[in-house]
């Protein structure tokens, strides 16, 4: 009986030893780098809805986690927003008008997305925030809506809080682009813009032709006039979802750089085509002016609301308004 007895201490301490050992590799193992990789990958908050396309991060260091370690596939992309107050609110407003707007478009859409937060007013505010300086974001508006383009790249696509309570545009920008979206064409010379007005007159078009006039880029492919950047997404975005299928827009590039705009030798300051009011401009072509009389130059209104009033983009696109000639 005694035998027996030791035998089973023996057996019991031989068993806490392995235990040990285990657990002993296992905190080895918890400093290998792909372990803490791993270990960040789970610690990527899930909504308390626990919606298998959406993430959180509380920081900017946990969303470059997050991102690191999301695979290729399809779109995703990333929501910078507030903080919240004790009530569970943004304390940034404008994030808080958008919140519902956004969370109905992710989820009728399903699309991959994590939510970011810059901190507190204070952090948000201070210039060395790293959402503001940092190479992965550079947002200096929340909230901001980015497209992730993989290897810790983004584009931003949206900020502020009117174009992101616009349940159209969001659920244009999160879904797939339309069988037969309407034709873009890219100009850069008065030249190419002169002939194809003189081929669209001659030929006495009827389909609907818009022109827009923008900035050119900055060398991190930013364009480097800022209202242009605003009104970049929801004017192409409009176009491609409102306008007609046999419409065309003319995406015309009228200066490399600030600089070059103020150019007296510019060719688009020297042209007579058109007047340009300033950048971004966008007009549409009046093809009943010169139908009624074929000497008749061909003339175009311009749309003249803010691009947030994305309800008169849409019918501007659909050729419901026309505000004022140019």
């Amino acid at each position: 009986m005694r035998s027996s007895l030791v035998g089973l201490q023996v057996l019991v301490a031989l068993a806490l030893l392995s235990s040990l050992y285990f657990v002993s590799e296992i905190s080895s193992s918890l400093h290998h780098d792909s372990t803490i990789s791993m270990l960040n990958t789970l610690r990527f908050r899930r909504s308390k809805f626990h919606h298998p396309n959406k993430h959180d991060a509380l920081d900017y260091t946990e969303a470059k986690d997050v991102l690191y370690n999301t695979t290729s596939g399809d779109p995703y992309f990333v929501l910078v927003v507030s903080g919240k107050l004790a009530s569970g609110e943004y304390w940034c407003s404008d994030c808080e008008q958008a919140r519902k707007p956004l969370d109905r478009a992710f989820a009728s859409t399903g699309a991959r997305h994590l939510v970011v937060s810059v901190g507190s007013r204070e952090d948000w505010v201070n210039a060395s925030n790293p959402f503001r300086v940092g190479p992965l974001f550079r947002v200096d508006e929340i909230p901001a809506l980015l497209r992730y383009d993989g290897d810790l790249h983004t584009t931003t696509l949206l900020t502020g809080g009117a174009f992101l309570s616009d349940e159209a545009m969001l659920h244009a920008i999160l879904t797939p682009p339309r069988a037969s979206p309407p034709t873009v064409l890219h100009l850069s010379t008065v030249q190419g813009l002169a002939m194809y007005f003189d081929t669209y007159a001659a030929a006495k078009s009827t389909y609907p032709l818009y022109v827009y006039f923008v900035s050119g880029t900055n060398p991190d492919g930013k364009l480097w006039c800022p209202f242009c950047a605003e009104a970049e997404l929801p004017v192409m975005t409009y176009f491609e979802q409102f306008a007609s299928d046999d419409a065309v827009l003319l995406r015309v590039v009228t200066a490399s750089s600030l600089e070059d705009s103020h150019r007296d030798d510019n060719p688009f300051n020297m042209q007579t085509i058109i007047t340009i009011s300033g950048l971004p401009m966008l007009i549409r072509a009046k093809p009943e002016s010169f139908r009624q009389d074929s000497s008749a130059a061909l003339e175009f209104q311009e749309y003249t609301a803010i691009y947030e009033e994305t309800a008169l983009l849409k019918a501007f696109y659909q050729g419901e308004i026309y505000a004022e000639s140019t």
